[in-house]
């Protein structure tokens, strides 16, 4: 999925890691993650304040979304 132009995607406040130019979140047996929970952190190109993060935590669609300080690592 290509992210719109307006955004970019933040290395510093996201925890995916990338496995073949791709990121992901592994999971266990169990539908849990494995490691670190996936967090997705997205920043507006013209102002590096406004952010938005969502949290993949199960395999089932708990996910968690969140925004600004609140993605900070």
């Amino acid at each position: 999925i290509a992210l719109s132009s307006a955004v970019r995607y933040d290395e510093d406040n996201s925890t995916l890691r990338r496995v073949q130019g791709a990121r992901r979140v592994v999971f266990d047996r169990r539908n849990h993650v494995m490691g670190q929970l996936g967090r997705i952190t997205i920043v507006h190109r013209d102002s590096s304040e406004l952010r938005r993060c969502t949290f993949v935590s199960t395999l089932l669609g708990t996910l968690r979304q969140t925004r600004n300080e609140w993605c900070e690592r």
